[in-house]
């Protein structure tokens, strides 16, 4: 405690406390929605799941909603036990042992940590397209706005979790109106040029045969064609986001109840909302020739002369297939609000995952598994912020990587990019990176379900046939089924190519995982202390 009370003198760090009884349940659903980004997760996820599945991408993500209750239940069973910052990683100590719950420690740290820079880059495609766009010419290079939004997440994040709240909920609001009015408006003209597409609701035009659902192999010829494995990542990663609801019961009032209510209406609202809207999408565009595909490819810069017409519209010259029907169907005032809101909702998703991270960051410190003093808040706002400026220099780094053009170089051949060309932002650092973060995040979701099932049936107490027992089965068995798609044709993500990054992506999960395995191990024989703290700290206090 002296050293403590010291090191608030100097004004630099308070207590390892975050700030207690801060969020009710609108300001955390605020915080994890923003994290599923629910514009962002529309512009970006639906072209690329398009690419994958074609005209059915409502189906997937109707199949993921129900994917994802089934890991929901048994996780809100835990989260109504175990009162943790640490979350995931807490659970898997509780079901598997410290030594599992260490591995899961670094690795869905590092996964969160990673969709820092990756979404980043889609905040700063679409800020440099946006701010051109609208401003009628201005055209500032997308890595000075990759590292101006970097520091101003960090500047945020250094204050009170209240502020970050508030900033997230109004950006959302807009955020939810604006996809509504233009859904709406879809239905109301009585759909695109082929009415309303009901067959984009049909689970079976999921996987309509080997050249890939309606054509999607031909519409995308020049980067490696359909990728199943694609759909489901761009279906998945959409959700992503929902499951940091724990990661706040610390700073939340009555937590045990709000979780479950926080998790749930997540998880499925979110779930009813993207299969709504991504439905509305395909209605707008038409199916019949593939329309919304080629506008998928004109907006990617694919085939600069033949997408546009085949898409039916004129110019191609548009930064995403959301633009030209928001523009027909709903005008050009909430076109406008498109381009705006776009930027301000991928870069709340941005802050929602960095206030994550450092709250994995802060955990581990707390508990001595990293350096303790990431487990020091602010003396004044009770902000992980120490653990804010590792995340501050990881973002950093990440980022300069691609903006130096040290990756990439033949993916940006193939499509004829320079380094500059914002696609480099949305096509590979708002890719590639989330791709490496999911590929450790969503074997870690299916490994928790199965370690709660067992921490139930160990407990003697609290254990339910289909809540403890059944549905985790079921949400690691649906999201292992999306995990082996999402591998097997991974190299799509980079044109077709099985070298290099692509090739090793499982093993660097694989990698990381046994890192944390391994440091477990070490704590159990060199530092006892360390070891018994893995995923306890939170749980013995609450």
């Amino acid at each position: 405690m002296e050293a403590s009370g010291a090191v608030e003198g100097r004004g630099i760090t308070g207590s390892t406390e975050l700030a207690r009884n801060a969020l009710g349940l609108p300001q955390v659903l605020f915080c994890i929605v923003t994290g599923c980004a629910p514009l962002a997760a529309m512009m970006f996820n639906d072209p690329l799941g398009i690419r994958g599945f074609g005209i059915a991408l409502p189906s997937a993500f109707w199949v993921a909603t129900i994917i994802f209750f089934f890991f929901s239940v048994p996780y809100v069973e835990m989260a109504r036990r175990v009162t943790t910052a640490g979350g995931f990683y807490s659970y898997m100590s509780y079901g598997f042992g410290r030594v599992v719950g260490l591995g899961t420690a670094i690795a869905i740290a590092a996964a969160y940590l990673l969709f820092v820079p990756g979404v980043n880059g889609v905040t700063t495609y679409f800020a440099q397209t946006g701010v051109n766009t609208l401003s009628g010419g201005f055209d500032m290079d997308w890595r000075i706005y990759a590292f101006c939004f970097i520091f101003l997440l960090f500047f945020i994040s250094y204050f009170h979790v209240e502020l970050v709240s508030k900033i997230l909920g109004y950006l959302l609001i807009g955020e939810l109106v604006c996809l509504f009015i233009f859904s709406f408006a879809v239905i109301i003209k009585g759909g695109g040029p082929d009415g309303i597409v009901w067959q984009a609701l049909n689970p079976a035009s999921m996987f309509s045969g080997h050249v890939g659902p309606n054509g999607a192999n031909e519409v995308f010829a020049k980067i490696g064609g359909a990728a199943i494995g694609v759909g489901f990542f761009a279906a998945f990663w959409s959700w992503v986001g929902f499951e940091m609801a724990p990661n706040y019961a610390e700073e939340s009032r009555n937590p045990k109840k709000l979780m479950a209510q926080a998790i749930y209406i997540s998880c499925i609202g979110m779930g009813v909302l993207y299969t709504f809207w991504s439905w509305m999408l395909i209605t707008a565009w038409g199916a019949s020739k593939n329309q919304a595909l080629w506008a998928v490819n004109a907006s990617y810069g694919i085939n600069p002369k033949i997408a546009p017409i085949k898409a039916g519209i004129p110019d191609g010259n548009y930064a995403n297939a959301f633009y030209p029907v928001v523009h027909k169907f709903a005008g050009v005032g909430i076109y406008n609000l498109f381009q705006v809101l776009i930027i301000t909702g991928s870069f709340a998703c941005t802050l929602a995952f960095w206030n994550t991270s450092c709250r994995y960051l802060f955990a581990m410190g707390r508990e001595g598994i990293l350096p303790r003093v990431l487990g020091r808040t602010h003396a004044k706002h009770k902000s992980p912020f120490v653990a804010a400026i590792c995340v501050l220099i990881f973002a950093c780094g990440v980022t300069a990587i691609f903006a130096a053009g040290a990756v990439g170089t033949g993916f940006q051949k193939q499509l004829g990019l320079s380094t500059s060309n914002p696609l480099v932002a949305l096509l590979e650092v708002g890719t590639w990176i989330p791709f490496q973060g999911n590929a450790l995040l969503f074997p870690v979701m299916a490994l928790v379900c199965l370690a709660i099932m067992v921490y139930f049936i160990r407990a003697q107490d609290g254990f339910h046939w289909f809540k403890t027992g059944v549905a985790p089965i079921l949400g690691a068995g649906g999201i292992s089924f999306g995990i082996y798609l999402m591998m097997k044709n991974r190299a799509l993500l980079t044109g077709g190519t099985y070298t290099g990054w692509v090739k090793a992506v499982p093993y660097y999960s694989l990698g990381i995982f046994l890192g944390g395995i391994l440091l477990a191990v070490i704590y159990k024989y060199r530092s006892k202390e360390r070891y018994e703290a893995i995923g306890k700290f939170v749980h013995e206090e609450a």
